[in-house]
């Protein structure tokens, strides 16, 4: 064994001695020297995925590297060791880099560098043209090859990575969640819009921030992306193409004067655009236009909030920016109780719809939308006089649209409020009668079937009826459509769903197992949710009960001479059914106060001052709170409103001082807090100024109107009406 060794050694020796008088250029490269190529990061002699891999266990300290393995990591040459050197690796072996960075000795990835006694640096500099070895001019790329990716953060990250990758190289973009973007500005609706440059070679993409993320997304040749909302069973929002169009403003979040101004600038552009449109007008004369109208019911929610409705279209033209917003009216009119919103669209004949969208936005932010055509070629006509009802989940409902005022009459009932200026809107007893919504129900036996009329307001459709103990079957019928459940239910819906029972057309025959008494049947039309509640037959209260039970109740919950103070005396006509029971700044010094209930919303406006304030909804037997504290407001952390549940504590709420609204939706005992502070609440002077500008706007669209109807007499053009109802 010792004699194979000695030979061994000296075959080495012979060869190095040789070595040298072959080549005595290459002196310099001792015995000790080693060579490796830059970007070689664990030494095994190729510059591959696996250097990738070796640099983030680098850059997560799970690898404490040599000083040779330093020097060949750092291919930025900034002096770090981090994911920007994994993603150039990366780069390089997808051979989409294109113009590699130069370290401070002047090599780029994949240049060979020799190593001698002193292995922090190498021993020789290279020459102006580094001399790569076959296999490196093979793979060395000789051409840039990347693209831009843009993303709209229409859902408030705040932030913005891209995770990109191709079959090939799934690691192209290293480690979770990939390459942080980079923000341009906002949009028209200021909404930030972020960019990032990524290989050529990558073909989808990933966009994620603070722990949520989209689909898988295939990169084709759009500019931009954006969610709408809406995700995947998996919980990842679903994203659509766009082209961006930055916006006017630099400001991401606007104050009350630059809102005005941003407004302004809207309005110029808008009239920019329209002068270009009469330009683009008066060089197609020749081509066909029609008009139609859409018509779309919004939640009674969005109403109230003020939101504003968009009808975004895409077309199936050829253009370079084929997506076309157009702003929602209302109509004054009402579809089955709900508020209704129209646009009129101009096009081509020649023209299809790809996608419609009905979106929401407040005066700056989308909120949500209603996705009713999604990348299918549609024509226009389609949806010509139809609404889009607004249902829950960002549904929607296609119906004929035809005005409540229209075809349904006002019906009286016997539940109608007896006050005379009630008495003045309702009809006499002659007037005929047009049952709208009834429940259809069996008799206890399950036979015998019968439709007991339904009492509508607003968006709530509710009979009230005395039946004794049996099993009932039943559906919900609006005079064409039946709403059923294929469950059964035990007295109430409550004890299984707080917001009540999904009511289907496809569904069977609901069930009620009834042990007898006073049973109330409410169905919220907008998102078909039926909810049941029941008094017991022996345990409905006398009047002496009740007044026992108001006087029993928590220290927290209102006494009866605290309730006496904020409920109409006996001779006062109005009833205060909703209240907000709030504590003052200090968690004391309890008060009821009265909120005014239209439909199925119960609303009261404060003025409140600095400091913390416990609260709860009562509706005079029941009391909803929420265990979870607010900042001034319920936007910032729910779009949709807080859970208030008779099973929770007090609700709280940190204010800083100023107006603060409280919007109860009864049906689904969700409660929106609005505020304007104190110090932002706009002067009548301003007021009055603002609106002066509106109407000046407003007279400068009329005159290009007018200009534009001028230019355009030769077109034959026709008008088409889109309706949406949105969301209650």
């Amino acid at each position: 064994m010792r004699n194979s060794f000695k030979k061994a050694l000296s075959l080495v020796l012979a060869l190095t001695l040789l070595m040298s008088m072959v080549c005595i250029s290459n002196f310099a490269v001792s015995a000790e020297s080693t060579q490796y190529k830059l970007g070689d990061a664990n030494t095994d002699g190729n510059v591959d995925v696996m250097d990738a891999t070796t640099i983030q266990q680098i850059a997560a300290k799970l690898v404490t590297p040599t000083d040779q393995q330093r020097y060949l990591a750092d291919v930025t040459g900034d002096g770090e060791i981090d994911i920007r050197d994994a993603t150039i690796i990366q780069q390089y072996i997808a051979m989409v880099l294109g113009d590699a960075p130069t370290n401070a000795d002047g090599y780029k990835i994949g240049d060979l560098v020799t190593f001698g006694e002193n292995p922090t640096s190498p021993s020789t500099s290279p020459s102006t043209e580094p001399q790569p070895t076959s296999e490196s001019q093979e793979t060395q790329p000789t051409s840039v090859a990347t693209k831009v990716v843009k993303f709209t953060d229409n859902q408030g990250w705040g932030e913005a990575y891209a995770y990109f990758w191709c079959d090939e190289y799934p690691d192209m973009a290293g480690e979770w969640p990939g390459v942080a973007m980079t923000k341009d500005g906002t949009n028209d609706f200021g909404q930030d819009v972020y960019s990032v440059e990524i290989p050529a070679g990558a073909t989808k993409v990933i966009f994620n921030g603070i722990g949520q993320q989209t689909v898988d997304v295939t990169l084709a040749d759009e500019e931009g992306y954006y969610t709408d909302g809406t995700k995947d069973d998996k919980g990842h929002f679903n994203v659509f193409p766009w082209s961006y169009v930055p916006a006017t403003s630099e400001e991401t979040q606007p104050t009350s004067e630059s809102v005005e101004e941003t407004s302004e600038s809207v309005e110029e552009t808008s009239e920019s655009v329209e002068e270009t449109s009469e330009s683009t007008e008066a060089t197609t004369e020749s081509v066909a236009t029609k008009t139609y109208t859409f018509y779309f019911a919004p939640l009674a929610s969005d109403v109230e909030a003020g939101y504003k409705f968009i009808a975004n279209v895409q077309s199936d033209a050829d253009v370079e920016n084929p997506w076309f917003p157009y702003e929602m009216k209302a109509t004054g009119t009402t579809f089955n109780g709900a508020a209704v919103y129209a646009a009129e669209i101009t096009v081509p004949e020649s023209q299809n719809m790809l996608t419609l969208q009905f979106q929401v936005y407040d005066d700056t932010n989308w909120k949500h939308q209603i996705l009713v055509v999604n990348s299918t070629v549609t024509p226009y006509s389609a949806y010509d006089g139809k609404i889009v009802v607004a249902t829950a989940n960002d549904k929607g409902e296609v119906k004929d649209y035809v005005a409540d005022e229209e075809t349904q009459p006002t019906s009286e009932s016997e539940t109608q409020p007896t006050s005379e200026s009630s008495e003045e809107t309702q009809p006499s007893s002659s007037e005929e009668q047009t049952v709208t919504y009834g429940l259809h129900m069996s008799d206890g036996n399950g036979s015998n079937w019968k439709t007991n009329a339904m009492t509508t307001e607003g968006d709530v459709a509710t009979v009230e009826m005395q039946l004794t103990a049996g099993t009932y079957e039943f559906k919900i019928t609006d005079g064409t459509n039946w709403y059923g459940n294929n469950g059964t239910i035990a007295d109430t819906t409550t004890t299984t769903s707080q917001h009540g029972w999904d009511m289907s057309a496809n569904d069977g025959n609901c069930k009620l197992n009834a042990t007898g008494g006073t049973y109330t049947f409410a169905y919220t039309i907008s998102t078909s949710k039926l909810i049941v509640t029941f008094v017991p037959a022996e345990t409905q209260a006398t009047s002496e009960s009740v007044e026992e039970t108001s006087e029993s109740s928590e220290e927290t919950q209102p006494t009866s001479e605290s309730s006496e103070e904020t409920q109409p005396s006996s001779s006062e006509e109005q009833t205060v059914t909703y209240g907000l029971h709030m504590s003052d700044g200090n968690g004391s010094n309890w008060k009821t106060n009265a909120m005014t209930t239209e439909g199925d919303v119960a609303t009261v406006e404060m003025q409140l001052t600095a400091g913390t304030y416990e609260f709860k909804i009562t509706d005079g037997t029941n009391w909803y709170g929420n265990n979870g504290t607010i900042a001034d407001t319920t936007t910032t952390t729910s779009q949709h409103g807080w859970d208030m549940s008779a099973n929770d504590g007090n609700c709280k709420l940190n204010a800083t001082g100023g107006t603060y609204t409280f919007a109860y939706t009864i049906s689904t005992s969700k409660l929106i807090v609005t505020f304007v502070p104190a110090e932002t609440q706009p002067t009548s002077e301003s007021v009055e100024e603002t609106s002066e500008s509106v109407e000046e706007t407003s007279e400068s669209v009329e005159e290009t109107s007018e200009s534009t109807e001028a230019s355009t007499e030769s077109v034959a053009t026709k008008t088409y009406t889109f309706y949406f109802a949105p969301l209650a």
